[in-house]
């Protein structure tokens, strides 16, 4: 009953966490997103990071238990996985009831599935994994569900697998229509409707990265 209750609060953690990573990206955008308006999401974000932890250290005040958790992130290629990482190292902390193990994986996924078998033989709590490729889980959540440890996912999605207790993010489908719509509004009334998008993809098989591509598509600008 306390790891169901647990997780879900955990879950309530990460939604702050990536909340936190989106207020950080926006203030850096000043091209789009005033410093005020920015800092009101981080704001926002802090206020839900500190509830969420809050609620966490009441559930686990009654026995006084350490939480275990390991979080396999997916690198520190941007600023947002950087505001992430922090977000989840303030609300994991020893001060909050938690021992958090955290793999910073490079964008390696070989040694993000190496860091969650470490995770297992560490008998963690918990497992929070941000998945760098969306194929190629089954076989170690596996291994987490017979070791009775609960995962949870985070940001990026897995495709070949249910095996973990909860998934944490946003629709990243609209995300891109909503991107691309906006360049296209931009564009059409910058260059009267002479205009041409470039995209590049980054991680290949990031299946978010997929999905807001494919909305980006149906944003209207022609097929050249």
């Amino acid at each position: 009953m306390k790891k169901k209750l647990v997780s879900v609060l955990m879950c309530m953690a990460m939604g702050a966490t990536l909340l936190a990573g989106c207020g950080s990206e926006e203030a850096a955008d000043s091209s789009n997103t005033t410093a005020a308006d920015a800092a009101d999401a981080d704001t926002a974000a802090d206020s839900e990071a500190a509830d969420a932890s809050d609620a966490a250290d009441a559930a686990d005040a009654a026995d006084g238990d350490v939480i275990k958790i390991g979080f396999a992130q997916v690198g520190h290629e941007s600023d947002w996985r950087t505001a992430s990482t922090n977000s989840a190292q303030s609300i994991f902390s020893a001060e909050n009831g938690y021992d958090l193990q955290f793999v910073d994986c490079d964008q390696d996924s070989a040694v993000q599935l190496e860091a969650v078998r470490g995770f297992i033989e560490q008998d963690v709590d918990y497992i929070i994994i941000d998945p760098i490729v969306s194929t190629g889980w089954d076989t170690v959540l596996t291994e987490c569900e017979e070791a009775g440890i609960p995962v949870i996912v985070i940001d990026r999605t897995i495709d070949d697998s249910d095996k973990y207790i909860s998934w944490v993010g946003s629709n990243f489908k609209n995300e891109g229509l909503a991107a691309g719509e906006w360049l296209k509004a931009y564009t059409d009334a910058r260059y009267r409707g002479n205009n041409r998008c470039f995209r590049t993809d980054r991680t290949y098989g990031r299946l978010q990265g997929d999905r807001r591509c494919k909305r980006l598509e149906h944003s209207g600008f022609p097929d050249r």
